[in-house]
């Protein structure tokens, strides 16, 4: 026999909703103990999705930067031809930049 909550699953994979998919049950059993209004039912099932996706975009972006496993930005070489002045470098190491193009 099939239940509703394994339907559900099946319709949220089928939507590529994945994280929801994953964290269902907890967000039901939170539901269920608290009572909320279905709008924001409805909001903690769509927040959970976005959460997850976010997750995932990080840990691609980082997979897919090759960083080296052991950097350091204090040993820059500035004297390099091509090289960023350390203003720039300052700059960058603040991260300004991640939260003015993000959505």
């Amino acid at each position: 026999m099939y239940t509703t909550i394994n339907n559900i699953k099946d319709y949220a994979r089928e939507l590529r909703l994945s994280g929801l998919a994953v964290e269902l049950e907890p967000l039901l059993e939170d539901a269920r103990r608290q009572l909320p209004a279905y709008s924001d039912f409805a909001l903690s099932l769509l927040h959970t999705e976005i959460l997850c996706r976010r997750k995932a975009k990080l840990e691609w972006s980082t997979k897919t930067a090759q960083l080296p496993l052991l950097h350091d930005l204090d040993k820059y070489d500035h004297s390099f031809v091509n090289g960023i002045i350390p203003a720039q470098l300052k700059q960058l190491r603040q991260l300004l930049w991640l939260t003015s193009t993000s959505t």
